[in-house]
Parts: C-alpha cells; sequence; structure tokens
C-alpha cells in the first residue's frame, strides 16, 4: 500500500508540472497546445515509468545485498551478519526500504543474543509499512526477544494477539520451525512442560540441521531448570 501511495506521489507531481508547463506554454514560448500537449503526454508517460522502473531496480538490487548476507547469519557469523546489514542501512534511502532492513537487522541481534537492541529496532516498526510475511516476522522476532529478555508477559500478550498472522505460516517450509520455536517458548512461559518436551523431540527430528542445535540445547536446558 505504501509502496502505491509512492507512486500516487509521483504521478500527482507531473500532473502539477504539466499545470506548471501549461503556463510557460501559453504566456512564454506560445507554442501550439496541440502540440505542446502530444510532447508532454509522451514525456510525462517517460518521467512516471523511469520513475517506477528505478524505484523497483532500487529496491531489488537491495534485496539481493540483503539475501547475500543472509548466508552469513545461516553460517552462524552474526557479527559480520549485523555489520553488513547496519553498512546497508546507512545506504539506503526510503522508509519502506529502510524498515525491510531493519527487519532483517534485528534477525541479527536476536542470534546474537543482542535482545535490547533488537526490541529497540523492532517495537518502533510501523506495520503499514510491511507486506504480511514481514509483518508476521516483526512480531515473531519480537516475541521471541521479550521470552530471551525476561519479558514473557509482553511476550505471551503479543503472542496471543498475532495468532490470526501467524497461521498461515505455522506449516511454511521457510517459516516452520521458527514458529515452532515461538510455540515452545510460550508453552514454556506458561508452564507446559511435558507439552514443550514433546513439542522439542518432534522439532529435533524434523529440522535437524546442525545450526540448530545450539536453540535446542538452550530450550531444553531451560526445560530442565523449569522442571527442579
Amino acid at each position: 500500500m505504501k509502496q502505491v501511495k509512492h507512486y500516487l506521489r509521483v504521478v500527482l507531481f507531473g500532473v502539477c508540472l504539466g499545470i506548471f508547463l501549461v503556463f510557460v506554454q501559453r504566456r512564454i514560448f506560445h507554442v501550439e497546445t496541440s502540440e505542446f500537449l502530444h510532447w508532454y503526454w509522451i514525456a510525462g508517460a517517460l518521467v512516471v515509468i523511469g520513475a517506477v522502473a528505478f524505484n523497483i531496480l532500487y529496491t531489488f538490487q537491495y534485496g539481493k545485498k540483503m539475501r547475500q548476507a543472509a548466508a552469513l547469519l545461516e553460517a552462524g557469523e552474526n557479527q559480520a551478519y549485523i555489520n553488513a546489514m547496519e553498512a546497508l542501512l546507512k545506504r539506503a534511502k526510503g522508509r519502506y526500504l529502510k524498515s525491510l532492513i531493519r527487519l532483517n537487522l534485528s534477525a541479527g541481534y536476536c542470534a546474537a543474543k543482542r535482545y535490547s537492541q533488537a526490541i529497540s529496532l523492532l517495537e518502533p516498526l510501523p506495520e503499514s509499512w510491511l507486506l504480511p510475511d514481514a509483518k508476521m516476522v516483526r512480531r515473531l522476532n519480537l516475541c521471541v526477544c521479550y521470552f530471551h529478555s525476561g519479558q514473557a508477559a509482553k511476550g505471551l500478550a503479543l503472542y496471543d494477539e498475532s495468532q490470526e498472522i501467524f497461521a498461515p505460516f505455522r506449516d511454511s517450509a521457510y517459516y516452520g520451525r521458527n514458529m515452532a520455536m515461538l510455540d515452545m517458548l510460550a508453552g514454556l512461559a506458561q508452564g507446559r512442560y511435558e507439552e514443550v518436551q514433546a513439542m522439542l523431540d518432534a522439532a529435533r527430528e524434523k529440522w535437524n540441521l546442525p545450526r540448530f542445535h545450539e536453540d535446542y540445547q538452550r530450550l531444553q536446558e531451560e526445560l530442565d531448570d523449569a522442571g527442579k
């Protein structure tokens, strides 16, 4: 929606410019109206198409850089990922693009256990600038940070109110494990220890990649401590 509004502003600028040029055409250059309008509409269309194309290409290039940086996070190189995202944030232009970069940067802070920094990025991030999957990721990351930073009440409140947003992503091949981990953290905060243990055992079987082992071990230790 915000991207559409941006394009509409470009169109509105073109209309205002056209009104000004009509004034110039009539009062200064005395060009025939029919000839002027012919070239005006051609030039106007090219300006609008060029502006939209530039914006799409600009966002695409940054998206490519963010995907490349994501490989660092998956490899466990958290600080290298954070450095890459912070560098992108400094150079990026536009609120929509900066919102996406901040969202991705928060994942690096979460992975590095710098939860307060992640929260400071996520809490003020306006969801009106985000697509549905990005809105889900914002809430998921924020819930995880709340649970891990001793703010279980905030985590549970956001978790409960976000169920409708989370629902379409629970069976996602990309987000399924993250949703399962969040469910376990919520269950742990609610004292459902036996249920969480069963969920953890199932997660280990289903998503048994080395980079997930630390998360599983940490949750297991929290379960063991809670059961004492």
